[in-house]
C-alpha cells in the first residue's frame, strides 16, 4: 500500500468506522505493515478490538496501547509498552478469545463457563432495569474461562492490560490451594496475609478419612440388591449400585450446600470470603451456579440455563447479591490492609475458649 506524506507522524481517528469486523482487522494489519515499511509512527484512536487485533497481526511492528479511563472530570492514562503487548498477544488464551474486548469495557467478569456468563449477564441487566445497579450491563464484559485452573491466567493477562477484573469461581475453588493462591496473586493480593485464615476455614474439609474395607463394599451392594436377589440387573440397578459405591469428597458439600457447609470454620470462612471479595475474587456463596435454582429439575447445561431464565431465577435475591458483589464500584482494599486490621484478632475455632 503506497503512502503519500512527508510527515513521520500520522494521526488517525477511529479508522474502523463503517467497516465490517473482518475489514477492520484487515485495515489494522495494513496500517501496521505500512508503519513498518515507511518507518512512520501512526497514532490512532479506536474502540474496536478487530482493528487492534489487526495491528498486532503484523509480528514485526511495535504496537503500544494507551488506555484512557474517564471518570467524571478526571482522565486516567496508562500506557502498555510494545514488548508487553506483544508478549501477551503471543498467548493463545488472549489471541483466540474475546478478551481484547475487555479494553473497551468498564469491567471484565471472568466466570467458569459460558453458561455462568449468560446467567450473570441476565441478572445484571435485571438489576440495572430495576435501578439496583449503577453499572450498565453494556459496560461489563463476561468472559468464560473453561474451568477454574485458567481463571488466574486470564485475569493476570487482563490486569497487565490495565483492565478492571473480577472473577466468579464456584465455592469449591477453595479445594485447591494452588488455584486460589494463583488467583490471589493475579488480582494483586498477598497470600501470606490470607493463608492463616484460609487454613482455619478449610480445616474441617482436609482431615484424614478412614478408608473403606471390603466388608463395607459388600454391605453397600447387599443393601441395593438384597431385596430382590433373583431379579434382573437393570440399568437402574447399576446406577443405584454405583451411587452406593461412590466415595464423595468432603468438598462436595461446598457445591451442594454453599457456605452452609462450613461448621467449625464458619467464622474464618466468612472472613476469608470477605477478603477475597475485596480483591475481586467473588466466590459463589451458594456453591455453584445451579445452587441459585436447585428447584429446577433439569440440573445441568443449557437446559438448566433455559429453565432458570424462564423461571426468573436470575432475579432472586441471592443472585442479585452475588451480581452486586461482582460489579461493586468501591475501591478494592488490599489484602494487606484487610489482614492487618483483622487477622491478629481472629482465633481459629479450635482455640476459642
Amino acid at each position: 500500500m503506497p503512502l503519500v506524506t512527508p510527515y513521520q507522524i500520522i494521526l488517525i481517528d477511529e479508522p474502523e468506522a463503517f467497516l465490517h469486523p473482518p475489514q477492520a482487522r484487515f485495515l489494522g494489519q495494513a496500517l501496521s505493515e505500512m508503519a513498518l515499511e515507511y518507518q512512520v509512527q501512526i497514532i490512532l484512536a479506536t474502540h474496536d478490538r478487530n482493528l487492534l487485533a489487526g495491528l498486532l497481526d503484523a509480528p514485526e511492528t511495535d504496537v503500544s496501547v494507551v488506555l484512557l479511563n474517564r471518570n467524571k472530570n478526571q482522565t486516567q492514562v496508562r500506557q502498555l509498552p510494545a514488548e508487553s503487548v506483544r508478549e501477551l498477544w503471543e498467548d493463545p488464551a488472549l489471541k483466540y478469545t474475546n478478551m481484547l474486548d475487555g479494553l473497551f469495557h468498564r469491567l471484565v467478569v471472568i466466570a467458569e463457563n459460558e453458561r455462568d456468563c449468560q446467567f450473570y449477564a441476565a441478572a445484571l441487566e435485571a438489576a440495572y432495569e430495576d435501578g439496583k445497579a449503577n453499572v450498565s450491563p453494556y459496560d461489563v464484559l463476561f468472559v468464560p474461562s473453561s474451568g477454574k485452573a485458567a481463571i488466574a491466567r486470564l485475569a493476570g493477562h487482563l490486569k497487565k492490560l490495565g483492565v478492571n477484573v473480577v472473577v466468579s469461581p464456584d465455592l469449591d475453588v477453595l479445594n485447591d490451594q494452588r488455584v486460589i493462591k494463583a488467583l490471589v496473586a493475579a488480582l494483586g493480593g498477598d497470600w501470606d496475609k490470607i493463608e492463616k485464615v484460609y487454613n482455619a476455614a478449610i480445616g474441617e474439609f482436609v482431615g484424614p478419612r478412614t478408608p473403606r474395607k471390603n466388608r463395607d463394599v459388600l454391605n453397600a451392594i447387599q443393601a441395593v440388591l438384597g431385596a430382590a436377589p433373583d431379579g434382573p440387573f437393570t440399568g437402574e440397578s447399576k446406577r443405584a449400585v454405583n451411587a452406593m459405591l461412590s466415595v464423595q469428597s468432603p468438598w462436595t458439600a461446598l457445591k451442594d450446600y454453599g457456605t452452609a457447609a462450613f461448621k467449625s470454620g464458619a467464622a474464618a470462612a466468612e472472613q476469608l470470603l470477605q477478603w477475597l471479595d475485596d480483591l475481586g475474587i467473588c466466590c459463589v456463596r451458594v456453591g455453584e451456579l445451579e445452587g441459585f435454582g436447585r428447584e429446577i429439575q433439569r440440573r445441568k447445561g443449557l437446559d438448566w440455563l433455559t429453565d432458570a431464565l424462564t423461571a426468573q431465577t436470575h432475579k432472586k435475591a441471592a443472585v442479585q447479591e452475588h451480581v452486586a458483589r461482582l460489579v461493586a464500584t468501591r475501591e478494592p482494599q488490599t489484602t494487606e490492609t484487610r489482614a492487618e486490621a483483622g487477622t491478629e484478632d481472629f482465633i481459629p475455632s479450635e482455640q476459642q475458649g
